[in-house]
């Protein structure tokens, strides 16, 4: 047997393209505000990183950015930006 395909119509392919350009990436969230924040959070954290001597420690460095951050914007942190300060 063999398969049927369907060629969308124009309408439906109009359609497909105008949803493409609404939709927002998660890792494209950030604002200018939460940009500056993650950019000095991450600076901080490297620096702070030299001191650490065991795993509590950059725990707290992390906790304590997520939370400096949701101060600052009101939001907590997507994954994308959790991934880009600290890695």
């Amino acid at each position: 047997m063999g398969s049927i395909i369907s060629i969308p119509s124009k309408d439906e392919k109009k359609n497909k393209e105008e949803t493409k350009q609404e939709e927002t990436p998660l890792y494209n969230i950030n604002d200018e505000g939460s940009e500056k924040i993650i950019k000095k959070l991450e600076e901080e954290g490297v620096q702070k990183l030299k001191e650490v001597h065991d795993i509590k420690e950059l725990l707290q460095i992390m906790e304590d950015g997520t939370n400096e951050f949701k101060e600052k914007t009101g939001r907590n942190m997507t994954y994308a930006e959790m991934r880009a300060v600290y890695g």
